[in-house]
């Protein structure tokens, strides 16, 4: 059988437009994955740029090979998934709001758990029962939710100034580890007369304590406990400074390894 001259070459030609159709209509089905996490991903600048008021992805007009197309091209499907599934770029650390503060063992002697988060310091000195949350014996745990996962860089902690206690954290509220402890030697406030002590983690801050300060960690609880003493223990205030940990969630980093696969395979269909 004679195969007609242009044949091959015309069989080839629809092979490639095939292959160009499959990884257009994959990248296209990237393409809405990936705009499928822009909510997940509402915090980054991209997330919102690509949408248009109505909350639709956006059509991008683009020029391939000298026709006019309106579609988003291979190229741009890329970057746009790269720019979007990368974690944010670190943010400063600052004060953290945290969401509540609970008893998780024990029971108050008086006062209440809400504050040691309320944001009022109490002033050195000041006694022991006034404006905090007290107790006796050493079975009370304090526990703050910071209300998601954060970088803590540093803490902040007004406590009675003659007892040890004990500072953890946790990531999911269930297996907590130690942070650092505080001995009855810390802190600047003497024996007698006594009263509330602020200690920070922060070497810049006038109320540093080199023996609590620690390397960050990622974290979205902490405890406080009391340790020894004279047996009555008081805590004014917790505060926690850091900022928003950068997790990449699974979908996000299947989507981006992914596109990291296809990009070799695209180049070479398109060039």
């Amino acid at each position: 059988m004679t195969v007609p001259v242009g044949t091959s070459h015309h069989v080839r030609s629809c092979r490639f437009r095939q292959s160009k159709t499959r990884l257009s209509a994959c990248f296209t089905g990237l393409g809405f994955a990936v705009f499928q996490c822009v909510e997940i991903m509402r915090k980054t600048f991209l997330a919102q740029v690509l949408l248009d008021k109505a909350g639709r992805p956006l059509s991008i007009p683009c020029v391939s090979r000298g026709r006019s197309e309106m579609q988003i091209s291979w190229k741009y499907k890329c970057i746009v998934a790269l720019i979007i599934l990368v974690p944010s770029l670190p943010v400063s650390a600052g004060l953290i709001t945290p969401s509540s503060a609970t008893v998780a063992a024990g029971t108050l002697t008086g006062g209440n758990a809400a504050l040691i988060i309320d944001g009022s310091v109490p002033p050195e000195g000041q006694y022991w029962q006034t404006d905090t949350a007290y107790w006796s014996g050493t079975s009370v745990i304090l526990q703050v939710d910071l209300g998601a996962r954060y970088k803590l860089e540093d803490v902040l902690v007004s406590v009675d100034n003659n007892d040890a206690y004990l500072v953890q954290y946790s990531i999911d509220g269930l297996s907590f580890s130690n942070l650092f402890s505080i001995a009855v030697s810390d802190g600047e406030i003497p024996v007698s007369p006594g009263g509330m002590d602020t200690m920070s983690s922060d070497s810049a801050n006038p109320e540093y304590v080199p023996s609590i300060d620690f390397s960050a960690v990622d974290t979205r609880y902490l405890r406080i406990s009391a340790t020894g003493g004279d047996n009555y223990y008081s805590v004014g205030e917790i505060q926690a400074f850091g900022a928003p940990s950068s997790i990449p969630e699974p979908t996000a980093l299947l989507l981006f390894g992914s596109a990291l696969l296809l990009l070799p395979w695209a180049r070479r269909l398109y060039n």
